[in-house]
């Protein structure tokens, strides 16, 4: 919303992501980089550290085998720590099939067989269309497997996930969602992070998702797989299953989540799910904006639901109430009249809120074009200046001003600040006035459109 003037020239574009030019082991640039790592992180940190340089694949394949593979001895810790489980959800994940064939369809079942997770159920919806080689590949895989229904639903199940035809789990990944269910009994959803499979079926792409986050929530689904959703009252478990199946899981987790305990939205910061790459997968975003703004409308939210910048976000824009709260917008300054004229010019006259006062904070300013600015602005009756002596101290400037403030809302203004965005305070106001949240930040850029930083 914000550009700010840059104040020095920006850096050369990065070029790609590439492994610098070999050097030889014991150039001595690297044999003091790992005597200072020996002193500061240790023998096992270091050893990391080498073998990932020495390493020649990717860096993915390379922290997959560090911080994934499964060993007999993982295995067996993981058998031990199920056998003390006081819980043992039954998971159901519901995998619909299509008209045409699903590719690596076995593969995709195999990596449930393998779950070392008992406790599942995988029920596989197959649409009128699909073909009849489909139904006998399904119908074996049935018969060898009890656990594997075609055209069935949940049954007893606890919690509910959709998987993609395709789609690989890791063989650890239900049971990481017990686990966690079973240190937090109350919780409603539970999400992991993913990557995805390339053509030649090798993981790339990794998604580290972050710990709940409702407004981020609120502008795209980013959840994705692996999600288990509760299967209980006050949500019916057929209706549950039946909003998975078809793809409408966006809905369900609002309505989950706005009932859900605190902290009953668990994160599993692990890779559980490979999702295979699809070019031409359906977009969901209108589906998922009709139904963020039925869940605002109904909770009498005065809200609208528009779409976003990108593919798969979309942007609630919330109304103002009737009579806004008064904002006191504080610019703590030194000199440097050239930066301070655009930004109070900007704050003045292409400011769209009805009603805000600004507070300039001069910090013994000798400039004397500056003080002639500073008088001009004083006589206008537009600008409060507040002079503050002594040395800078921008969070004692900032309190001085705020002790005389008569807004209910504080907007603390850099000097280098030019507005671009006649919304921006009323914008930032909307989401200030929402229940939990205490300070808001805008995305700021310089003068060449690049991102100085997305929100402090």
């Amino acid at each position: 919303m914000w550009r700010p003037k840059p104040n020095e020239p920006l850096a050369a574009p990065l070029g790609p992501a590439l492994r610098p030019p070999a050097r030889p082991l014991f150039h001595p640039s690297i044999v003091w980089s790992i005597f200072r790592s020996l002193r500061n992180h240790g023998l096992r940190t270091t050893l990391d550290r080498v073998s990932f340089r020495l390493n020649p694949r990717p860096a993915y394949a390379f922290w997959i085998e560090r911080n994934e593979t499964l060993r007999r001895r993982d295995r067996a810790a993981i058998a031990a720590h199920m056998a003390r489980f006081s819980w043992r959800p039954q998971i159901a994940l519901v995998m619909p099939i299509g008209a045409d064939p699903p590719p690596f369809l076995t593969e995709t079942i195999a990596s449930v067989a393998a779950q070392l997770y008992p406790h599942w159920r995988l029920c596989i919806a197959v649409g009128e269309a699909a073909d009849t080689a489909t139904g006998t590949v399904l119908a074996e895989q049935a018969r060898t497997e009890p656990r594997i229904v075609v055209g069935g639903g949940a049954g007893a199940a606890d919690f509910v996930a959709r998987l993609e035809p395709g789609d690989l789990l890791a063989p650890h990944a239900l049971y990481l969602v017990a686990a966690e269910l079973n240190a937090y009994r109350d919780a409603a959803i539970v999400y992991s992070d993913e990557d995805s499979l390339n053509d030649e079926r090798r993981r790339c792409d990794p998604c580290f998702k972050p710990d709940w986050n409702p407004a981020l929530f609120e502008t795209q689904h980013y959840h994705g797989r692996l999600t288990a959703y509760r299967a209980a009252p006050p949500i019916d478990r057929s209706a549950v299953f039946r909003q998975v199946a078809e793809g409408t899981e966006y809905a369900l987790a609002l309505r989950l989540a706005a009932g859900a305990a605190a902290g009953g939205i668990r994160h599993i910061p692990h890779i559980l799910y490979h999702a295979q790459r699809r070019p031409h997968a359906d977009r969901t975003d209108g589906r998922a904006m009709v139904a963020l703004q039925a869940h605002l409308d109904a909770a009498g939210e005065r809200a609208e639901v528009v779409a976003g910048p990108l593919p798969g976000i979309w942007r609630v824009k919330r109304t103002l109430p009737q009579r806004p709260p008064r904002v006191t917008l504080i610019v703590p300054t030194r000199d440097r009249r050239e930066l301070l004229r655009p930004c109070i010019e900007g704050l003045l006259n292409r400011t769209r809120y009805p009603d805000f006062e600004v507070i300039v904070v001069d910090n013994e300013s000798r400039d004397p074009v500056t003080l002639a600015y500073l008088d001009v602005l004083r006589a206008s009756g537009r600008v409060r200046i507040m002079r503050v002596p002594g040395e800078f101290d921008f969070s004692a400037l900032n309190n001085r001003a705020a002790a005389a403030a008569t807004g209910e809302l504080l907007g603390l203004v850099n000097n280098d600040i030019d507005v671009i965005d006649p919304d921006w305070l009323g914008e930032m106001v909307s989401q200030a006035l929402q229940q939990g949240v205490a300070a808001v930040g805008a995305k700021l850029r310089y003068a060449d459109d690049t991102i100085q930083h997305a929100g402090v």
